[in-house]
């Protein structure tokens, strides 16, 4: 089963690691409201692109830094199998 790992850092210090199953992600993507989409496609958690590459078993990784309590922190996307 493949699966999104959702990296954050603090600096170069892994701060949390999450792993979800790309089945997940497609159940939001069918339940979201279009602006919630939009929303996190401006912050680089793009939906489509990560089901379209789960699907033809490329490459996705992406990287994106958001600010959380005051702190800022680099937000590390990738599919794994």
């Amino acid at each position: 089963m493949k699966k999104l790992v959702i990296k954050k850092f603090i600096g170069d210090n892994l701060d949390e690691e999450t792993t979800v199953p790309v089945m997940f992600i497609s159940l939001l993507h069918g339940l979201l409201p279009n602006s919630a989409l939009e929303g996190l496609t401006q912050n680089g958690f793009d939906f489509d692109e990560i089901l379209a590459c789960a699907k033809s078993n490329t490459h996705y990784q992406a990287e994106t830094t958001v600010e959380e309590n005051g702190l800022k922190k680099r937000i590390e996307l990738y599919i794994k199998e």
